[in-house]
């Protein structure tokens, strides 16, 4: 994408750049959003409310890993640390996940794409899809996941943890 113009001085030049953007790359709809100094400068959408909500999806996968790399820089825990440690007071109180498997499953291999959770490739990501909108029948995604959620993630394990990468939201979940 080229330099973005100076949203201040003429904004419907950043609206133009991501037309053309949108264009090169057949997307059909697309918002942004220019701050600056606290102050939003510009808000354009194209196809869409730029007001709207938007699914963050795995755009937050780099917040919840860069959480996760603070937390492991002040050794609590470590890559290493196995589900069955990290989450011993969810187990403790919810259950045991159904597939012991997940219990040796570690923070590495979650971050990684590691876990032995399925993709979308190979069969349903169980943090999203028909999962995910029985969780969402119920409960509103106003809310953080409950406990609930997690047990329906936390059912089966497709492969032997650390055995191949595959690209699941469930691990970030």
């Amino acid at each position: 994408m080229p330099p973005l113009p100076d949203p201040t001085g003429k904004p419907e030049a950043l609206t133009q750049v991501l037309r053309n953007w949108m264009a090169k790359h057949q997307i059909e709809r697309a918002s942004i959003t220019v701050r600056r100094a606290g102050e939003t400068v510009l808000q354009a959408g194209i196809g869409e409310d730029p007001r709207a909500p938007v699914l963050l999806a795995s755009l937050s996968k780099v917040i919840t890993g860069a959480c996760i790399a603070t937390l492991v820089r002040d050794a609590k825990p470590t890559f290493e640390t196995s589900v069955s440690k990290a989450l011993a007071k969810f187990i403790s109180r919810y259950g045991r996940p159904a597939d012991p498997r997940l219990e040796r499953v570690t923070v590495a291999q979650l971050l990684t794409h590691r876990s032995g959770f399925a993709s979308n490739e190979d069969a349903e990501d169980p943090a999203s899809h028909t999962v995910l909108d029985a969780y969402l029948a119920k409960h509103s995604s106003r809310n953080a996941p409950g406990p609930e959620y997690i047990q329906m993630v936390l059912t089966r394990l497709f492969r032997e943890p650390g055995a191949v990468f595959a690209y699941s939201n469930a691990g970030y979940l």
